[in-house]
């Protein structure tokens, strides 16, 4: 614990830039951002319009990413996000095309890279 406290600021200035990198890496692609402007780094609930998150979920799953289309408090299950129901209400297309990627001091920007191009290639589709 007194580690992370130790390297919470390196740590958090690297997860800005893992975010960024990935956010760079699909900037061709149609997509939102859910949530408010003013958020923590670490988790980045992003839709792409017209598609079924519970396909992106299970593509991404394959090619060995773990994403999730919940809050962190609902992992496991298939249900619609519930802050995003509460955000944008119950028939909101963003319940089915939203995902939530969580990064990490641990994650690398390769791998971020790599989900970026995964993306690329199953919403280019």
């Amino acid at each position: 614990m007194s580690d992370a406290i130790a390297h919470k600021d390196e740590n958090y200035q690297h997860v800005q830039e893992l975010r960024q990198a990935f956010l760079d890496g699909i900037s061709d692609l149609d997509y939102y951002i859910n949530g408010s402007q003013h958020k923590m780094p670490h988790v980045l609930n992003i839709g792409f319009p017209n598609q079924n998150n519970g396909i992106l979920l299970t593509q991404l799953d394959l090619a060995g990413f773990a994403v999730s289309t919940g809050s962190a408090c609902t992992a496991g299950t298939v249900d619609p996000s519930h802050v995003l129901s509460s955000i944008y209400g119950d028939d909101s297309p963003r319940l089915t095309e939203s995902i939530r990627i969580s990064f990490s001091e641990l994650n690398t920007i390769s791998e971020v890279q790599q989900l970026a191009q995964k993306l690329i290639e199953i919403v280019g589709k």
